[in-house]
Formats: structure tokens, sequence, C-alpha cells
């Protein structure tokens, strides 16, 4: 057990461990083949995209993609548990000071 927290293992963690045993497995080894046949299929793959004529972008219908950031946005506002912050895309909704607008000064 001291071996274990000297390696910043918690009790927890070893319990977890010993009942899942497929978190002890080796991890996969390293195929040096593998990687260079990787490498080869990549500069390939360049080869040939490169070679390709520039194509335009498909356009987007600018109020179909104002609706679904609305949508997020409005899905971000939900007030979550533990949260006392309301958020937008753009940041916090409003301003929560105590101190009213009218009566704020320039420093």
């Amino acid at each position: 057990m001291q071996a274990m927290s000297s390696l910043g293992i918690s009790p927890s963690e070893l319990e977890n461990m010993l009942a899942n045993p497929d978190l002890l497995q080796d991890p996969p080894h390293f195929d040096p083949e593998k990687l260079v046949q990787q490498i080869v299929e990549a500069r390939t793959r360049w080869e040939l995209e490169s070679k390709l004529p520039a194509q335009k972008f498909p356009l987007t219908d600018r109020r179909a993609l104002q609706l679904s950031y609305k949508a997020v946005e409005q899905e971000m506002m939900l007030p979550r548990p533990g949260v006392l912050m309301l958020q937008t895309l753009i940041g916090q909704d409003k301003s929560f000071s105590t101190t009213p607008v009218s009566r704020l000064q320039m420093s």
C-alpha cells in the first residue's frame, strides 16, 4: 500500500484497478513498420490531393446558421446546478453589479 501511495495511487484507485483487470493490461506496443506505412500513405494522399483544383466552399444559409447559434445560446443560458453565472456566446448575459448604473462614477 505504501508503494502505491508513493506512486500517487489512492486506495480507491487501487480498488478500481483490481475490480477492472482490463485497466492493468500492458499498453499496445509500438510498431515502427506500421508508422512507416502510415507516413507513406499520408504522403501518397497529399500528393494526390495537391493535384486537385481549388474548390469553392458551399454557401451556408445565413438564417439557418443564426438559428442554430441561437439554439446553442438558449441551451447555454439554462440554469445549471452549482453555476451562478448565465453564459451566452458573447460572455455574461447581464451586469451583476449591485450598484445601479446611474450611480457609477468615472475614475
